[in-house]
């Protein structure tokens, strides 16, 4: 497909004759920060880059993914996508994917996939080492390391909301990771860097708040454009290299 930014919707007949509890979409081979993918489920999306997913109690709600190569595209570009939507039913039938694929190879799904609001207020979600950072105004947070090596950063919002994006271990390590989960009444966005190094002049730079030197956050006015980590890690006793964030704008952003 073209990852130009058009919007993909659940395709099935009488979408509403099964319940679902959300949508997880990925990019094949995506590795860098020139992606942007959308995950929106009843109200609540997660954009991340690569892959995000965006859950929430079952029901009945519009599931749809957004796939978009930053810089732009021409009519011929062509990428490897998938989109399953989460946990759907029909009368008999085992969980449904999304109508949205392209290609034969076999997308594997995020290891977020499976991760409920229980889980991580828990602080036990199968699979994941998680780090909580608590309360803010745009949701509740956590970052947490799976066990097949992918890092992501999880979101809670609107009580049983759960937005998460995630990188394998390769991609998170050049490029940190960066998500927003926007709901009706919250938003999100959190920058994520591999090695440390986010000072608060470089996150107020980029109109977010530094949490530690790995994380900083925007709870307010969601910024224009995608957050970027740029920086490399090092071994140096004087510690990380710093981590500059910039925003990167797509095309029509």
């Amino acid at each position: 497909m073209n990852p130009n930014g058009s919007w993909y919707s659940d395709r099935s007949t009488g979408a509403t004759s099964f319940s679902r509890t959300g949508v997880s979409a990925k990019i094949q081979g995506a590795d860098g920060y020139t992606w942007k993918t959308v995950a929106w489920y009843n109200g609540y999306s997660n954009t991340g880059q690569g892959m995000a997913t965006q859950n929430g109690p079952r029901g009945y709600g519009e599931t749809k993914a957004q796939f978009t190569f930053l810089p732009g595209t021409g009519a011929n570009d062509r990428i490897e996508v998938k989109a399953w939507l989460l946990g759907a039913v029909l009368g008999r039938s085992a969980p449904q994917a999304l109508d949205v694929s392209d290609g034969e190879d076999d997308i594997e799904p995020p290891a977020s996939v499976d991760v409920v609001a229980a889980d991580l207020r828990s602080g036990q979600a199968e699979g994941f080492a998680l780090t909580s950072y608590g309360a803010t105004a745009g949701g509740e947070l956590w970052t947490g390391v799976a066990s097949n090596g992918e890092t992501c950063i999880f979101i809670l919002q609107g009580g049983d909301y759960v937005g998460s994006s995630c990188a394998d271990a390769a991609t998170f390590a050049a490029y940190g990771l960066s998500t927003h989960m926007q709901g009706p009444n919250e938003s999100l966005q959190v920058a994520l860097a591999p090695a440390g190094g986010i000072t608060e002049q470089a996150a107020a730079a980029a109109g977010l708040v530094r949490l530690t030197d790995a994380i900083a956050i925007n709870s307010g006015e969601p910024i224009s454009g995608e957050v970027v980590l740029i920086g490399e890690p090092t071994t140096r006793s004087a510690g990380p290299a710093p981590t500059a964030i910039v925003l990167v704008t797509g095309p029509g952003e």
